[in-house]
């Protein structure tokens, strides 16, 4: 394919500009503490769902305690660049 074809489509190779890694949250936090079998967390924790989730932004995040049990919190979602592309 063509790079051109490949950008329509959304596929991008390499470094383009353009953010990447947003996603849909359809699920409330019931549901997902149900699908991870999640066991503590979920009282403090308000989330509703979003259609439009970019990096940097504060999202539930399911984790394993130092107790070995499942917990959600906010966090914030993303990755950290290297310095040097700062």
């Amino acid at each position: 394919m063509s790079a051109n074809i490949l950008k329509r489509l959304g596929i991008f190779f390499g470094y383009t500009g353009y953010m990447c890694g947003r996603y849909r949250r359809r699920s409330t936090k019931e549901k997902i503490a149900e699908l991870f079998e999640v066991e503590h967390g979920l009282e403090e924790l308000e989330i509703e769902p979003e259609d439009d989730i970019a990096p940097g932004s504060v999202q539930p995040v399911v984790y394993f305690s130092p107790e070995g049990e499942r917990g959600m919190a906010p966090m914030r979602w993303g990755f950290r660049l290297p310095d040097r592309f700062l």
